[in-house]
């Protein structure tokens, strides 16, 4: 599993240095983004886990695996935009180093960023409200882990928040394939599966929204694959929509 995940790591790195330093255009929905397009993708993802943008204000918040910019930027532009700013917001990722050169990471005086793994969060115990992660459980090298450092974080009357992609039914026994066609995550996921595993360290998993991929990604339909700079990675990405969709889930502890 390590060796899958490192090199899951490397593709991770790969992928981003695609858009912001060479510059490729495969993927619109990330390409470098205004504030108006990181707002509306933070809102609706706040939204798809049933709340609003409202819901951090003046409280600790954490995004766990936080990219180069995920959700981070978005409650950056609204606490800009309305004077409402959270407490505190750490972003957590191995790749902040990375992240930092590419010079995209939103800052302000609440804004922290702590280059570590999801699996060893260097934070207190109950320390975040919110807790929000979003495409990452199925990167990281042990989820069992990454949700038992999010429960032990994460304050009685917090939340953590996350979203993943999920293999349709009956798609979800083909494991061991998707592994060697989607180098990017080591782990797949079925429903059931990753709602079980969230269970064991939280009293309380709702699952919020499901998603199709298209909704979020409209350039991975089949006409774009000829248009992709790399064909086979356009038609995995095709692919993908028949395969997988998204998973909004609540957990309360």
């Amino acid at each position: 599993m390590a060796t899958s995940w490192r090199k899951a790591q490397e593709n991770e790195v790969q992928f981003w240095q695609a858009i912001y330093v060479e510059k490729q255009k495969d993927i619109s929905t990330y390409m470098p983004i205004s504030d108006d397009t990181a707002l509306a993708f933070t809102k609706k993802s706040v939204e798809r886990f049933g709340q609003i943008l409202e819901t951090i204000y003046d409280k600790i918040i954490i995004d766990v695996g936080c990219g180069p910019y995920g959700l981070i930027k978005g409650f950056q532009v609204n606490a800009h935009k309305t004077g409402n700013n959270p407490k505190k917001i750490y972003g957590i990722d191995p790749l902040i180093n990375t992240y930092l050169k590419f010079g995209k990471l939103p800052t302000a005086s609440y804004i922290e960023y702590i280059n570590a793994k999801a699996e060893s969060i260097p934070l207190e115990d109950g320390l975040c409200d919110y807790i929000y992660s979003t495409n990452v459980i199925d990167h990281v090298e042990d989820p069992a882990r990454v949700l038992q450092e999010c429960s032990r974080i994460c304050k009685d009357t917090g939340m953590f928040l996350f979203a993943v992609h999920t293999v349709k039914f009956p798609f979800n026994m083909l494991g061991p394939l998707l592994n060697l066609i989607d180098k990017n995550h080591p782990h797949h996921f079925s429903e059931n599966k990753i709602l079980r595993l969230a269970q064991k360290y939280f009293s309380s998993v709702v699952l919020k929204r499901r998603i199709g991929i298209l909704e979020d990604h409209p350039e991975f339909k089949f006409f774009n694959t000829f248009r992709s700079t790399d064909k086979l990675r356009g038609f995995k990405r095709w692919l993908s929509t028949f395969l997988l969709y998204s998973c909004y889930f609540q957990c309360a502890k």
